[in-house]
């Protein structure tokens, strides 16, 4: 499992300041997110699916967080939607 630092739209998030609650996600919650936004477009998993050039399956398993997406299936995904995505680097926790 890796974790996804942040997904956001930019065209709300220009100070990124809406999206802090974001901040850390993984596979699952990025699903959820991907699922919310194709809904709130009208998209259906067909068609975000046809328009990403992934298969149906692949798109129905990111959202249900059953999949384990590379970031170049997960870049086809979010940029029809309108969505970023931007990975960051921590270091150990003390």
């Amino acid at each position: 499992m890796f974790t996804i630092v942040n997904i956001f739209s930019p065209v709300c998030c220009k100070t990124r300041s809406c999206c802090a609650m974001f901040i850390t996600m993984n596979v699952e919650e990025a699903g959820q997110r991907i699922r919310s936004r194709r809904k709130e477009l009208g998209i259906s998993q067909r068609d975000l699916s046809q328009i990403a050039e992934v298969s149906l399956h692949t798109v129905s398993d990111i959202e249900s967080g059953k999949g384990n997406p590379t970031l170049a299936i997960l870049v086809r995904l979010l940029e029809p939607l309108g969505l970023e995505l931007a990975i960051g680097v921590r270091g150990p926790r003390r």
